[in-house]
């Protein structure tokens, strides 16, 4: 080693890396330099001492060379100081590398010893946190079935503990391995040594990760679907929509306007069929585009409104979870978070009269000055009930534009004599765009003569005897006849679908077992045979838009005038299908004819103790507020019952007995 260096204003000697720093304050020509014993072994093993020690040492070192400095400065100094000087600072020096490696030697040798006991905790640490990912995997599971999903962080956890278990595995297997080497006797000692450093880290990671799985929510309920999901490819901007969108925009900007209504003209099928969801769905997806407000709530009120459903409607929109509590305490949980949101916009659709905002706990605008409502109804004097400053109405087609959306509908060409037929169809559709859409859908791709025979059959067809249906403007009539153009099969689906309540998720599955039940008749091989048939009949009826898509892919939804024409067609029982249904509890209720009974969201208490029934063929019971008791002697009066569909219904098994010819039984 060289001891000579030339002239330098610093001159470095030590430190944790193998240099370090001591200066001289004044030019130096020679730097005297002494080769310290033991130094290089404390480099070397620089990667099991700790840093500290490593700087203990070279505070040592230092001093060392300090007086080695000092003694070569004055060389006065006589023999025997100068071997004092050297012999402290060296003992220092090596006190110190004992201190720093003695107990990091004994530690990095033990786990040689201890093999076996850090496996183990690794083992016991992978296990425990296996059981918390199995607990939080259940958890979510349990929580799908209620509509809900997991949190981000959480997915995030599973995704890292399936990461880290392929890890521990992986170390496992290099375990086996090793001691599988010369049967155990003779393992690979410095292979063991890496192994058992490897494993500890492991088993912190587990720990660590462990402790990160206690979440204070683990999911959260499923958003209402966007609005852009649902939205109508039907919908067309014609110039009355046009104008009625623009009207509904405006308001919506204007601070004055915190109540908007949208309204059907009189004399359409009660205001039934003009596109108003329609409409104010394409106001939510334009609001939303445009980031108005920071919230959107879109809500079906119906005529009896559910305040359950609604706020659950309201929740998913907000991605709240609702507790399972009381009615009252929903409500309020509904109050504080839309007070929470400075802009809010509140769609209430099919509203039929003046709706207790307070009881559904939505704050009034005196209250909530950023919330905003938009109702859409059938009647102009709702509006003034609800108070809205703002009132749109919503007009018939006109003739030109109830032309372009037939020749759209039924993809018609132009024809000098086709143009006429279909012209004159149109005028029998009374510029109701429900109306339009399900004619057209129903003479897509038909002949001159098809359409020929439509428009009589339109012309003989008049259903004055619904209520609130004018002759002059008879819809109705439109979507009777498009119905009486279904096949059997379609018709009784179509039917059944009517019973459910308005605007109710039909679950298509569900509605494939009513009709295998009802339909004995039939020749059905296999249950996937009917459950075929009856998914042909519902893409029928989907084409025909007298059935739309509900929540998902397996629900379907039936628009309430089309549903209004099933109830009366049923009404009377005059069907092929001898169908007459009730889905209603009212006093005084006649039941001995009814073949269907469908009641859902009533109170058990106006459920009387026996129901004579001598033709009914199917009954559900549903979604039922109160006590889920009901009385054994219920059936009595059944004895032609095929098909029984309970829901949150507690039942004997003595009261099945009664029922000789059940068929299904749906809990």
């Amino acid at each position: 080693m060289p001891t000579n260096f030339p002239s330098m204003r610093y001159a470095f000697v030590f430190s944790s890396d193998g240099s370090s720093a001591i200066s001289a304050t004044r030019s130096m020509r020679t730097w005297p330099l002494i080769e310290v014993q033991g130094m290089y072994l404390i480099l070397k093993a620089r990667n099991i001492v700790p840093y500290g020690a490593i700087l203990r040492v070279a505070c040592a070192t230092a001093k060392m060379l300090v007086a080695i400095v000092s003694v070569v400065i004055h060389p006065q100094a006589c023999q025997r100081d100068r071997m004092d000087i050297l012999t402290r600072c060296t003992g220092s020096i090596v006190a110190e590398i004992g201190k720093c490696t003695a107990k990091p030697t004994i530690r990095h040798v033990g786990y040689l010893f201890r093999f076996n006991k850090i496996v183990d905790d690794l083992a016991k640490a992978k296990t425990d946190l296996q059981l918390e990912q199995q607990k939080i995997q259940e958890a979510i599971k349990r929580a799908a079935m209620n509509i809900e999903v997991a949190e981000k962080d959480v997915e995030r956890w599973l995704t890292n503990v399936n990461q880290l278990m392929e890890e521990v595995q992986a170390l496992e297997n290099k375990v086996q391995v090793n001691l599988r080497f010369c049967n155990g006797w003779c393992p690979d000692w410095i292979r063991q040594y890496k192994l058992c450093k490897e494993a500890i880290q492991k088993t912190n990671v587990v720990k660590e990760l462990q402790d990160k799985g206690k979440f204070s929510e683990l999911t959260h309920r499923v958003p209402t679907p966007g609005i852009d999901i649902f939205s109508s490819s039907d919908f067309e901007v014609f110039e009355s929509r046009k104008l009625a969108f623009q009207q509904i925009m405006e308001a919506l900007h204007d601070d004055n306007s915190k109540r908007i209504g949208l309204h059907g003209v009189e004399g359409g099928g009660g205001g039934g069929g003009f596109g108003k969801t329609t409409l104010v769905k394409e106001v939510h997806k334009k609001t939303k585009e445009l980031n108005i407000f920071d919230e959107i709530v879109m809500t079906v009120v119906l005529l009896t409104p559910n305040v359950r459903r609604i706020h659950g409607e309201i929740a998913g929109c907000l991605k709240l979870k609702l507790d399972d509590e009381s009615d009252m305490a929903r409500a309020s949980q509904i109050y504080l978070r839309i007070k929470s949101v400075e802009k809010i916009l509140l769609i209430l659709d099919d509203v039929w009269k003046d709706v207790n905002l307070g009881a559904i706990r939505i704050p009034s605008y005196d209250v909530h000055r950023g919330c905003k409502m938009l109702l859409t109804t059938r009647s102009v004097p709702v509006h003034n009930l609800m108070r809205c400053q703002t009132k749109i109405p919503l007009n018939f087609f006109v003739e030109e534009e109830s032309l372009a959306l037939m020749k759209k509908t039924a993809i018609v060409d132009d024809c000098p004599g086709l143009n006429d037929v279909v012209l004159e169809v149109v005028k029998e559709c009374k510029g109701l765009p429900i109306a339009i859409i399900t004619v057209g859908k129903a003479l897509t791709g038909k002949s001159l003569n098809d359409w020929n025979v439509a428009m009589h059959q339109l012309r003989k067809s008049r259903l004055v005897d619904i209520e609130g249906v004018h002759e002059d403007k008879n819809a109705h009539a439109c979507l009777k006849w498009n119905f009486d153009q279904l096949k059997r099969k379609t018709k009784f689906c179509f039917l059944l679908c009517s019973f459910f309540p308005e605007d109710y998720n039909i679950h298509i599955e569900e509605l494939s077992r009513y009709v295998i039940g009802l339909e004995e008749d039939e020749d059905f091989h296999l249950l996937e045979d009917a459950r075929c048939q009856v998914r042909a009949a519902v893409n029928s009826l989907k084409d025909s838009s007298l059935l739309l898509e509900g929540f998902d892919k397996d629900f379907v939804k039936m628009h309430d005038m089309v549903r209004d024409i099933g109830l009366g067609i049923t009404a009377k029982g005059e069907n092929e299908f001898e169908l007459r249904a009730c889905s209603r509890l009212e006093r005084n209720t006649n039941f001995e004819r009814a073949t269907a009974i469908f009641l859902i969201d009533f109170n058990t208490k106006q459920l009387p103790d026996k129901l004579v029934c001598p033709r009914l063929n199917i009954l559900l019971l549903g979604g039922i507020q109160s006590s889920k008791n009901i009385s054994d002697a219920l059936f009595e009066g059944m004895n032609c019952l095929k098909v029984l569909a309970l829901h949150d219904i507690i039942l004997s098994s003595q009261s099945l007995e009664l029922l000789t010819n059940l068929r299904i039984l749906y809990l």
